[in-house]
């Protein structure tokens, strides 16, 4: 299930009438873009891993309550040629009349669910779309300075941005709308209330109350941090002057966002209250600045340094969303109101599933493990779930993500090991209360540990090595040891996503004939915008319009696609095709000719249970069905054109070259099924049955091994049906005989033996 899935009710907003030009129209290729994913739990869940061993153990990593964030995913900023090479093109043209369309040859990224696991992917994108611009900016309107969420916003046009403190202290430690201030300011108003507090609830004097509130810390109820033990704390803000900005809408998609023009708070559950601090809009300027900021401009590397490092584009764009009406995303595969449109069965319209498979995880050098240095420690095999690299100096963490590892926790420092908190079997017999230290067969479960002192300190640390599973099999399990490894199984998660798009575009213009998509070139994707067009599965306007007709009579055909193809392979024509058979053989379709065709267009007419899978042995191979009418085109065709099931029949087919159309013969087979004969070997008598689909001409006649002519079973015109046929062989001597059955063209030939 792609994010891009969309739920076709009707709008809680209306749709607007267009009536004025779009100050935004024309045509743009994609210079920059940076998006930033968050999902977030539509219900508690955990983060569950498992042991490997079967020992039935299970750890949950973390807990997630509902709206708590899942996971992100970020995807640049990136731009220029280094666009280029992660496959991320858009190409977009926006219509006077406030219509557009992603056109061919775009590709986006976007994620999908493939076996609980969500992938990062390029993929191909073509859309029709409708939207409103106000690049003016009539209303005098400036970004907004969070997300729906209250994050920062990752937006040039609030580049003067800073948090601010809803009670006027300082900022420190703001990140997110509406969090608490983390302040860091001396607690005058605090120390009154604190001393006063000491005063009547712990009998100070006051010189002793003055004393414990400005040397104690927080959180034992002092003043010498912060007040928020004692007073209602100051909420996080954003403040500051911006750039301004024009706002941009899309009303119709069928991949992307639909977001509002005007700024739309979020009502999550339908009550009327904004539930998200944030609010739903597009936004579009053409006073663009340079924003995107890759690498170091000094040594070059790809490390951000705050310097933009690509010029400014033509337009730019945002637009802030997230799953629900406003946006018409986050739904299933099956639309509300059909039967199964609540697929994942939580009584919403919201379906986006989050799969996670491999988790970040940690390798930790062994030159940061203290029990490298000691006798019998065994290197590490496994990193450890999570991201360790705050409990660890620099340099001793490198993060990855992986389905297998250790678990490192906090909690069992007490267990001892020099490798670190780690779960082993150890750890694991102690939290089971299954420790049975002296073998006496009674587990001493208030010992803290397996093995202690007199002290009470934990002797025994099997952090040093890996668990062998082959201990369990003498039934014996105190000689068991060892750093235990937990899988982590793809798992789903029930999520609705927030969603941040920053993208700037340059405009394209070109006059070269045939450049349909005006990046200055002529190849296939330019051949494959004509067919979609022709097909009717994209829209061309403008000079994508007036390039792509090539023969200049006003009409975008088979013919000009062909002429675009000549010009990709520099004028070919000194093998060009005069004629052409269309065959059809089992479920293909192939064609036949003299030459070299640039292109073939056919139209089919069929039954509802009608397939098709286009030859992906050409240059561009596309359809269109409507209703139970097929359009086909295959450009440069190589033998087979198509496979189908199903019943159809071919109505119509061009095919051309650059010298213009070709004469096309269709050759409609004479189709039967002729059953083998049985018995066989037989005496007198043998049996066949023969399937006619169409009415043809038959004959099925019996031949010795001389070939000579023994018997005449049928020589007739039959109608389409099945037919009963019986070989009475009393006058002929034994031997081998041939059947052979002729229907139309096509023939089949059987041996059958009589033994008398």
């Amino acid at each position: 299930m792609r994010h891009l899935n969309k739920l076709m009710v009707v709008l809680s907003f209306s749709i607007m009438t267009f009536i004025t030009a779009q100050d935004a129209a024309g045509d743009y290729k994609l210079n920059a873009v940076y998006v930033k994913y968050t999902d977030l739990a539509r219900e508690a869940a955990n983060l569950t891993v498992y042991d490997i061993y079967g020992l039935d153990q299970s750890f949950d990593l973390l807990s997630f309550d509902v709206m708590d964030p899942i996971g992100q995913v970020i995807n640049g900023p990136v731009g220029g040629p280094y666009l280029e090479q992660t496959g991320v093109n858009l190409n977009v043209s926006l219509y006077d009349d406030g219509t557009g369309a992603f056109t061919e040859g775009s590709t986006y990224p976007t994620t999908d669910l493939v076996d609980c696991v969500t992938e990062l992917g390029i993929f191909p994108v073509t859309d029709e779309i409708i939207y409103s611009s106000d690049m003016a900016n009539v209303g005098e309107n400036v970004a907004q300075l969070t997300s729906i969420l209250g994050m920062e916003s990752g937006s040039p046009y609030v580049q003067n941005f800073a948090w601010a403190c809803s009670n006027g202290e300082a900022a420190d430690g703001c990140s997110n709308y509406g969090n608490p201030c983390g302040t860091g300011t001396a607690c005058l108003d605090c120390m009154d209330f604190c001393v006063g507090y000491v005063m009547a609830n712990y009998g100070y004097t006051e010189e002793e109350a003055n004393g414990f509130c400005s040397s104690t810390p927080d959180e034992q109820f002092g003043c010498a941090d912060s007040c928020l033990d004692f007073v209602e704390p100051g909420v996080c803000l954003p403040t500051g002057d911006q750039l301004p900005i024009g706002t941009f809408a899309l009303y119709e998609s069928e991949l992307f966002d639909y977001f509002p023009e005007e700024p739309t708070l979020i009502d999550l559950d339908g009550d009327g209250t904004p539930d998200l601090p944030g609010f739903a809009q597009g936004y579009i300027t053409d006073q663009t600045v340079p924003w995107v900021d890759m690498f170091n401009s000094t040594t070059g590397e790809l490390v951000p340094d705050g310097v933009p490092d690509l010029p400014a584009a033509d337009i730019y764009m945002e637009w802030h969303a997230i799953d629900g009406v406003v946006s018409q995303s986050g739904f299933g595969d099956i639309l509300f109101p059909e039967d199964g449109w609540d697929e994942d069965g939580d009584g919403t319209p919201l379906d986006r599933i989050l799969g996670l498979g491999a988790i970040p995880s940690s390798n930790i050098n062994a030159a940061c493990v203290p029990a490298a240095a000691n006798d019998g420690y065994q290197a590490l095999n496994y990193p450890a779930f999570g991201d360790l690299s705050a409990a660890y100096p620099a340099g001793c963490i490198e993060v990855v993500s992986v389905d297998m590892g250790y678990i490192l926790n906090p909690t069992l420092s007490s267990l001892g090991g020099l490798a670190g908190p780690m779960v082993t079997w150890h750890t694991l017999m102690v939290m089971a209360g299954n420790m049975d230290s002296d073998g006496d067969g009674v587990p001493e479960s208030t010992l803290p540990c397996l093995a202690a002192d007199e002290d009470g300190t934990c002797t025994l640390d099997d952090t040093m090595m890996d668990f062998d599973p082959s201990c369990l099999a003498d039934g014996d399990l105190s000689d068991c040891m060892g750093r235990l490894v937990f899988n982590h199984p793809a798992q789903c998660f029930k999520v609705i996503e927030e969603r941040q798009v920053y993208i700037d575009f340059y405009e394209v213009s070109s006059s070269l004939a045939g450049d349909v998509n005006l990046d200055g070139n002529i190849d296939v994707v330019d051949v494959v915008a004509v067919v979609g067009h022709i097909l009717g599965n994209t829209t061309l306007e403008g000079e994508s319009l007036t390039n792509a007709d090539i023969s200049g009579d006003g009409t975008i055909d088979v013919v000009d696609v062909v002429a675009i193809v000549s010009e990709i392979l520099n004028g070919r024509s000194a093998d060009n095709a005069t004629s052409a058979t269309i065959k059809t053989s089992d479920n293909s379709v192939l064609m036949d000719s003299n030459g070299f065709v640039g292109a073939v267009q056919m139209t089919l007419s069929h039954t509802d249970n009608f397939k098709i899978e286009m030859t992906s042995n050409a240059m561009v191979a596309d359809y269109k069905t409507s209703g139970n009418k097929t359009t086909l085109i295959v450009v440069a065709p190589v033998g087979e054109l198509f496979t189908a099931s199903g019943d159809y029949t071919i109505d119509e087919v061009l095919a051309a070259t650059n010298d213009g159309y070709i004469n096309v013969n269709v050759e409609t087979p004479f189709e039967f099924e002729v059953s083998a004969a049985y018995p066989n070997p037989f005496n007198p008598s043998t049996n066949l049955k023969l399937d006619l689909n169409t009415d043809s001409n038959v004959n099925i006649s019996v031949y010795n091994v001389m070939g000579q002519l023994t018997d005449v079973l049928v020589n007739d015109n039959l109608s389409a049906n099945s037919y009963s046929l019986t070989w009475n062989a009393s006058d002929v001597p034994s031997g081998l005989y041939f059947i052979k059955t002729k229907v139309g063209t096509a023939t089949s030939v059987q041996k059958v033996m009589l033994i008398k």
